[in-house]
């Protein structure tokens, strides 16, 4: 909805392509529910813009809930990442939405997926682990 197109989509990040503006044909809803992959136009969560998702409220007061959330754990060809971004990641998230404060966060997998890369590795856990850096700042959340 940012219309950011850059990154993995291999077009350009235009914020004048931004459909935020479809949120106010809502008046109604009770709640809206939002998909978020930042890692697919950004390389690292540090450069997130503060602003990422705060945008949603120049549009509407209603409750907001996150209903997939996630960040990829291994690299692929030319993006690179890891657990400890991962991590990151998740705290940034929840730093950055603070002010938007969601009644509901639903992190994609628990358990890495057998689909389609980057989406492979966004599980908190593979099927091996008990524990991850990203599992410990999700349950700190």
């Amino acid at each position: 909805m940012r219309g950011l197109g850059g990154g993995l989509f291999g077009g350009v990040n235009d914020d004048s392509r931004s459909q935020l503006s479809l949120l106010d044909d809502f008046p109604d809803a009770d709640l809206l529910a939002f998909t978020t992959y930042p890692c697919l136009v950004f390389t690292d969560p540090s450069e997130i813009p503060v602003d990422y998702n705060t945008g949603i409220l120049e549009h509407m007061d209603k409750p907001v809930a996150f209903t997939e959330v996630g960040w990829f754990r291994e690299d692929i060809p030319g993006w690179e990442s890891g657990p400890e971004e991962q991590a990151e990641f998740i705290d940034r998230f929840f730093e950055l939405t603070g002010d938007v404060e969601p009644v509901m966060v639903v992190w994609s997998f628990l358990y890495d997926q057998s689909v389609q890369r980057p989406f492979d590795t966004m599980g908190l856990l593979d099927a091996e682990e008990a524990h991850t850096e990203a599992w410990d700042a999700w349950l700190g959340h």
